[in-house]
């Protein structure tokens, strides 16, 4: 009894001097995690990478605490328990680059690691077409999603496990493709690239190449699609909808570079932004939306018999300085996946060179 009279002043003692400091909250959700799991957890604090922008917070957390229920995760936010750059959050916030997310003390069941299969680590590496010793260029298959999430098992993200590691660090995700885009994805080897080849990516020093394989021929054949995107609920589905009072500012320079007669056209992307499925939407404004898009181009028939399946939007190149080598230019390009390259051959449309000096000015 005594011990507990003794430890209650000393907690009230504590209690005052922060109060005095004005530094009440982290008292409180220390003493919060005590409480509830009978012990102090650690609290954990996380950066956003490029490769996080523009997810949801809840989902977030459901691709980096699996473990830890919907419910829970609403509830911490409720209570000011989950902070992103000291501020209050909702669930449904979404998160940016560089963003500060604070994760308190869940009681956490976790499974045992699984161990990447020696069929995953073959497949894995068998997708890089390029490495040094600062990152990886995979060229990710159509239909594999970039990160997890409630119902996606398998991704690369998990897979990264299977590349070569410089001392402990893992691999980490530079930025996202939509899982049915194939192309060129990068993968940092160390933190420290991570965290240049991000701001490269919020920066105007990276160029961004896409091939994209339209119903129509865009008119004009070469020009800029400028127009601000935000989410909304169409159809049944998430869809990104202009929306100039209320959506996020959205620039697409392009160029038609083969077409066949007016029904499809192989067209060059080259966006300014980096909107949520901006190329997409994008397309399907102008009125020439990408083949096999079963998102934005529900509405509309094309048929060419023996079609693969698939969307055809390939992640084409990436153009930038080399972070760690400056004076070096790196032109990294990805062949386009089979089903792209064949649903090509059937519309007679030829797959473009990769010519830097080509690229329009922004």
């Amino acid at each position: 009894m005594g011990k507990a009279t003794s430890r209650f002043k000393i907690w009230r003692g504590q209690f005052k001097s922060v109060k005095k400091g004005g530094v009440v909250l982290p008292f409180l959700l220390r003493i919060s995690g005590i409480l509830r799991y009978g012990r102090a957890m650690p609290v954990e604090n996380h950066t956003i990478s490029q490769a996080e922008d523009g997810m949801r917070l809840d989902k977030w957390f459901a691709a980096h605490y699996p473990d830890v229920p919907f419910s829970a995760v609403q509830r911490a936010c409720r209570k000011g328990e989950v902070r992103v750059n000291s501020g209050r959050v909702k669930g449904r916030e979404r998160l940016t680059f560089e963003d500060r997310v604070r994760v308190p003390p869940f009681k956490r069941n976790l499974p045992p690691k699984p161990e990447v299969s020696d069929k995953d680590k073959k497949f894995i590496r068998s997708l890089v077409i390029y490495e040094d010793e600062y990152f990886f260029v995979l060229n990710k298959p159509a239909g594999l999603a970039t990160q997890g999430g409630t119902k996606t098992t398998d991704h690369i993200d998990k897979l990264l496990e299977g590349l070569p590691k410089i001392g402990e660090e893992r691999p980490k995700l530079v930025h996202r493709l939509d899982k049915e885009t194939s192309g060129v994805l990068l993968i940092a080897r160390t933190k420290a690239a991570a965290g240049k080849l991000g701001k490269l990516f919020m920066s105007r020093n990276m160029q961004k190449v896409y091939l994209a394989i339209t119903i129509g021929v865009p008119e004009p054949k070469e020009g800029s699609i400028k127009a601000a995107l935000i989410k909304k609920r169409v159809g049944g589905q998430d869809r990104m909808v202009h929306d100039e009072s209320e959506g996020q500012f959205a620039l697409t320079d392009f160029r038609v570079t083969d077409y066949a007669h007016r029904s499809a056209a192989m067209v060059m992307l080259f966006p300014r932004t980096g909107r949520q499925h901006q190329l997409r939407a994008h397309l399907e404004l102008i009125g020439t939306p990408i083949v096999g898009d079963e998102r934005y181009a529900f509405d509309r028939e094309f048929y060419q018999a023996d079609m693969p399946n698939g969307m055809m939007l390939h992640a084409y190149g990436l153009v930038f300085n080399h972070p760690f080598m400056p004076k070096k230019q790196m032109v990294l390009s990805a062949p386009p996946a089979y089903h792209f390259a064949m649903a090509a051959k059937l519309l007679g449309l030829a797959v473009p060179v990769l010519d830097v000096s080509s690229f329009p000015q922004e």
